[in-house]
């Protein structure tokens, strides 16, 4: 009997890799847990940016911890790209002169505008020696940014421009830009190429620098009104956040994520027309689901979802409602989800007649901030880094697992941020992996100590708590 389904292209039977799943496997399942004892079904969601293999590794991973609760597991195997291609290609534009060159000047720009910086008053320029000590520390500018958010850090640190400064900060910017352009004028013919310009030899020169030179002036504009309004994610991540979303997003390979989400939809579309594998997994299942509680009313089936997996949730409730589908879920379990913040809100705040309870077992702001997603690179977690890059219409995007986004504080205090965080927040629902010992008489199912974002599903209180979650 199986214990995963692989979802192909589009959300099909379609093979994609080594792996296929047959309609006839999921018939067969179900008509086991019709006419079997079986009580109970748990449907896991892996992580986004996950391969095949690794997925199945993570369904056969999560077996024991389902069966340990008397419930029978099925694991959605939605292969939604590599992680591994992520961090190769940040760090490969990491590693190219023209990216080190601009960070560099970027980072010393913007700190000309921060006080506390090497002892320094805010406005004065930062020797690049300075910036290329930093730069080869494990956690570049890293007690920079406990300065800044310590007590007091107006005076000794943080950034020392206002709002009404940033009309002129722009002119400012983009003079000083200019000068280093001035210094090393072959930065234009790179950023050009890059962009995959190719202008006349005789245009470039004034103009061509005059364009460049705005382009950065840009960049550290947004970096530093960043700061001002509280959307920042500490200074030198913000700073490579920028440059990223400016000049690399295709380089990066971004548009993974946002084709990731599209198969989080397309797995639910109707197969309505349809047969063979060009039927969509995830509809066939929810349809199977639906007819099994139609004739057994009293069978559980509880969702768990890890980092995007709550994503597909999120768009499982949606599809559900809008064809009128009978399916009642007992337990939704979120582990560090990386979906945004009005997600949640639209599908699980607005519809708690969806489910019956809800638990989130995510990190503290902490441990996000020391998950480095690629050392010395990024220096921040991958919900940081989907937050900070991924997500192109909004920077500093609230997530549903990110700490930061439901402090309740600042730009959290309202919007889908602040409904989600009192939803999560209210009735025991969130537990937290933080820096403190595991209380010995926690009550079961309210213990974890992930410390990374891929680690909820490793993590030994993690999986005994699931286990006590969602016992029959």
């Amino acid at each position: 009997m199986i214990n995963f389904v692989n979802v192909g292209p589009g959300g099909t039977f379609e093979a994609s890799g080594d792996h296929a799943t047959e309609a006839a496997e999921i018939d067969a399942l179900f008509q086991h847990l019709s006419s079997a004892g079986e009580k109970s079904l748990v449907v896991h969601f892996h992580g986004g940016l996950v391969s095949e293999g690794a997925g199945i590794e993570i369904a056969q991973k999560m077996v024991p911890v389902y069966e340990a609760a008397g419930a029978v597991p099925l694991t959605f195997v939605w292969e939604t790209g590599l992680i591994e291609t992520f961090r190769d290609n940040l760090q490969n534009i990491h590693d190219t002169a023209l990216f080190q060159k601009l960070l560099k000047w970027q980072l010393r720009r913007a700190a000309q505008r921060f006080g506390g910086f090497e002892g320094r008053g805010a406005g004065v320029a930062i020797p690049m020696s300075k910036i290329e000590d930093e730069l080869a520390k494990p956690r570049p500018f890293a007690s920079y940014d406990d300065l800044a958010t310590g007590k007091g850090a107006a005076a000794r640190g943080g950034v020392a421009v206002t709002e009404a400064d940033l009309d002129v900060l722009k002119q400012e910017l983009q003079a000083e830009f200019q000068a280093d352009i001035d210094g090393d004028y072959t930065v234009i013919a790179e950023v050009d190429a890059l962009a995959g310009r190719s202008p006349d030899a005789g245009a470039r020169g004034l103009i061509e620098g005059l364009k460049t030179a705005k382009m950065l002036a840009a960049i550290a504009y947004r970096v530093i009104r960043r700061h001002i309004r509280g959307r920042d994610h500490g200074f030198y991540p913000t700073v490579v956040e920028e440059l990223l979303r400016e000049l690399y997003l295709a380089d990066l390979g971004a548009w993974v994520w946002g084709r990731m989400k599209d198969k989080a939809t397309a797995m639910w579309l109707p197969n309505d027309g349809l047969s063979g594998d060009e039927r969509r997994v995830g509809s066939y299942v929810l349809e199977k689901i639906a007819a099994l509680q139609t004739t057994r009313p009293d069978f559980r089936v509880d969702l768990v979802g890890h980092s995007a997996g709550s994503i597909a949730i999120c768009e499982m409730l949606r599809a559900a409602a809008a064809r009128d589908l009978a399916v009642r879920v007992n337990t939704i379990t979120f582990l560090a989800p990386a979906g945004r913040s009005e997600l949640g809100v639209a599908e699980l705040v607005r519809h708690p007649d969806r489910f019956k309870q809800f638990r989130c077992y995510t990190m503290d702001d902490d441990y996000e901030r020391e998950d480095q997603l690629v050392p010395k690179v990024y220096t921040r977690s991958l919900l940081y880094f989907i937050s900070g890059v991924l997500e192109p219409d909004e920077v500093d995007a609230p997530i549903m697992g990110m700490m930061r986004h439901a402090s309740g504080q600042g730009p959290f205090r309202n919007g889908p941020a602040a409904d989600w965080a009192a939803f999560m927040t209210a009735q025991q629902r969130l537990v937290l992996s933080d820096n403190t010992v595991i209380d010995p008489s926690a009550v079961a199912g309210r213990r974890t100590s992930s410390r990374s974002h891929g680690g909820f599903d490793d993590d030994g209180p993690t999986r005994e708590s699931l286990t006590e979650l969602l016992r029959v």
